[in-house]
């Protein structure tokens, strides 16, 4: 056991290490904030009509509320089945917006994350790095081992 603890430390001091904080740059990048504000812009007109969904349901709602007790057995039940049909098209709607926004969110983000990876290899490569780990799988490193300013102009 004493042996294998000699031979990793010694492996591991002939390794040059680098750590980057990707959460950090993720969180604080323009490239990520542009690609948000890209995509919300993308996805507003869709929101805009769940919104409206919501409202012509909640209207419908207090219509029946509102006008139930005086109403016809027929046209409440009428205003009743518009009413599950209205939410059926709202939950269709919801559902299909949270994929096609969570999709495209992946796809940005897939972008940028092999960017990063780029950028963070050739800063390896041009300080003769063996090793780079991510910030967050570290307990401690020292300073100078940071590279995570690096990476976050490279990426701007």
């Amino acid at each position: 056991s004493a042996g294998l603890a000699f031979s990793v430390s010694a492996f591991a001091a002939n390794l040059n290490i680098g750590v980057v904080n990707f959460q950090k740059i993720l969180s604080t990048s323009p490239k990520v904030a542009a690609a948000s504000a890209k995509l919300r812009k993308q996805f507003k007109p869709q929101q805009n009509k769940i919104v409206a969904k919501q409202k012509a349901v909640q209207k419908l709602m207090a219509k029946l509320k509102k006008d139930g007790s005086v109403m016809s057995a027929n046209d409440k039940k009428q205003l009743q089945d518009q009413i599950m049909q209205s939410r059926e098209d709202l939950i269709k709607m919801t559902q299909q917006y949270q994929q096609q926004a969570m999709s495209a969110q992946q796809k940005s983000m897939q972008k940028i994350i092999g960017q990063m990876t780029g950028i963070v290899k050739n800063i390896a490569q041009k300080n003769h790095l063996d090793i780079v780990l991510a910030r967050s799988s570290v307990a401690y490193a020292n300073d100078s081992l940071d590279y995570t300013k690096q990476v976050k102009d490279a990426l701007q």
